[in-house]
């Protein structure tokens, strides 16, 4: 896990300016549904002189399903015979404003 701070103008606060941030984590498959994840992002924060609310920010998020769960879910498939897909992963773009 990290959080840097990457700019702050210049007179502004701890919470002001451009900062990253992002996260790893890896589990064991026989025991986790998720055994892979990673995410992270950009936060703009307090820029514009005389806006202090204004904030924005973008991030993504990707996470594995474990062999285990694909398993599972290929299992259930084949026996009940509806029709669906195994999850492999989910990723997905954030943006906030």
């Amino acid at each position: 896990m990290f959080e840097q701070q990457l700019y702050r103008p210049k007179g502004g606060d701890a919470g002001s300016g451009v900062t990253v941030f992002g996260r790893i984590s890896a589990s064991p498959s026989d025991r986790n549904p998720i055994d892979f994840f990673v995410d992270g992002g950009i936060v703009v924060d307090n820029l514009v002189p005389h806006r202090p609310d204004d904030t924005s920010g973008a991030s993504f998020i990707y996470s594995r399903f474990s062999n285990g769960v694909r398993a599972f879910e290929r299992d259930q498939i084949a026996f009940t015979g509806i029709p669906t897909v195994a999850q492999d992963y989910e990723a997905k773009p954030l943006i906030r404003h």
